[in-house]
């Protein structure tokens, strides 16, 4: 019960951060102004004067927090093994 409420609690992080990502903008000086995060139907504005310029998903932070996120999930998920060693090695096939 325990590895399925870990890997339910895993994958709920991951559907939120999918559905919610960090958002930045990239001028073209290659300066980046970082925006936070926002639902990704609606991106958030970059300047609100010039209401037609939105901010793009930051790609590669998005990645890392879900890779980490995984990492987490894996090493929660195998401490919920049991930890008699014969009954570890009966269990598998």
């Amino acid at each position: 019960m325990l590895r399925k409420s870990v890997l339910f609690a895993t994958c709920v992080a991951v559907a939120l951060m999918v559905l919610f990502p960090p958002f930045h903008y990239r001028f073209s000086q290659g300066r980046v102004k970082e925006l936070g995060y926002s639902f990704i139907g609606s991106p958030p504005v970059v300047n609100p004067v010039e209401a037609d310029v939105f901010g793009t998903v930051n790609i590669p932070l998005l990645f890392i927090q879900i890779s980490g996120v995984l990492v987490f999930g894996a090493v929660g998920y195998s401490f919920t093994f049991p930890k008699d060693h014969e009954f570890r090695m009966r269990a598998l096939p």
